[in-house]
């Protein structure tokens, strides 16, 4: 499934990259591609199948213009790259590609690793594709019980290196369970069912997303708040925030020659508590003060434990 996929992608590389191949030339570029480890061929009928696969995980038309040499294109590059991420899948693929070709920088560029979406990302986007359910195997770290759980995927997302899964599902005994996110590398197991779903028309992961920071949305336990953060201006910590947001909301609402104030309007979660302790002292939560005590108590245990 992992060579299937990354052959998908070269494939997909190939056709932008050049702006149209025939199924010869595309040939002979597999037999040159350093992804061609073992120098397989390229039979057509795998191409084809490939090619069905590719328009369903990206949802592109690849259409063979026979007026110009039966020659592969993909006629919507603009849904390609308008999608974030079908982009980024791209993006990362070439980039690796290029690093393969060219030895020399092998040793140069290191990429953060994503563990464990080699082996389930390609079957969990059909099964998205198609409306199935997916049974899993999943354990918690803060649980010894593994869950046997028919869970209809709804979105994928990474965050902080890490896939998740994150729809609604049901026990073995049918209990349903409300929109939750399961880490690809605590699911023991998994198998595509033949049981269906139906997405939510008005759903989207843009929206479900939107007040909250990370992967963490829990409406019930978290009130959307505005969170006014003073950033100070040591080591430029100001024009990191910035030049890369923390949030789509953020806003600079005061600045001045030591510091500035953006404004989030977002769920304070545990992800974004986090997100602010980890730039230490250049960043003072202003307000709302129950988030501000929430920063000085977790601020005050960690000196504690430094003080010992």
């Amino acid at each position: 499934m992992k060579d299937q996929f990354r052959k998908c992608l070269w494939i997909v590389e190939t056709l932008v990259s050049t702006g149209g191949c025939t199924y010869k030339e595309l040939c002979r570029r597999w037999e040159e591609s350093s992804l061609n480890d073992l120098h397989t061929r390229l039979p057509r009928r795998t191409f084809i199948d490939y090619i069905h696969d590719i328009e369903m995980m990206f949802d592109i038309s690849v259409v063979c213009d026979a007026s110009d040499g039966y020659v592969y294109r993909i006629s919507n590059l603009g849904e390609l790259y308008g999608n974030r991420i079908k982009g980024w899948m791209l993006n990362a693929f070439a980039i690796n590609s290029d690093l393969r070709e060219s030895r020399a920088l092998r040793g140069r560029i290191v990429f953060e690793d994503v563990p464990s979406g080699d082996k389930l990302l390609i079957p969990i986007i059909k099964a998205m594709r198609y409306g199935r359910r997916v049974d899993i195997r999943f354990q918690n770290f803060t649980d010894d019980v593994e869950w046997e759980l028919s869970v209809a995927p709804y979105f994928l997302r990474v965050f902080r290196q890490r896939w998740y899964l994150i729809g609604p599902a049901r026990t073995a005994d049918g209990t349903g369970i409300d929109i939750q996110r399961y880490p690809f590398d605590r699911i023991k197991d998994m198998t595509v069912s033949e049981q269906t779903f139906v997405f939510p028309d008005k759903l989207s992961v843009d929206e479900y997303f939107k007040d909250a920071f990370g992967i963490i949305v829990e409406p019930e336990e978290y009130d959307v708040e505005d969170i006014d953060v003073k950033v100070y201006n040591d080591m430029h910590k100001r024009d990191y925030f910035r030049t890369l947001p923390l949030h789509s909301s953020q806003q600079e609402i005061e600045s001045t020659g030591n510091y500035s104030v953006f404004r989030y309007h977002v769920m304070p979660s545990y992800d974004f508590i986090r997100e602010l302790l980890s730039h230490g002292e250049e960043v003072e939560v202003l307000r709302p003060a129950y988030v501000r005590e929430q920063m000085r108590k977790r601020i005050r245990a960690m000196t504690e434990r430094y003080a010992k």
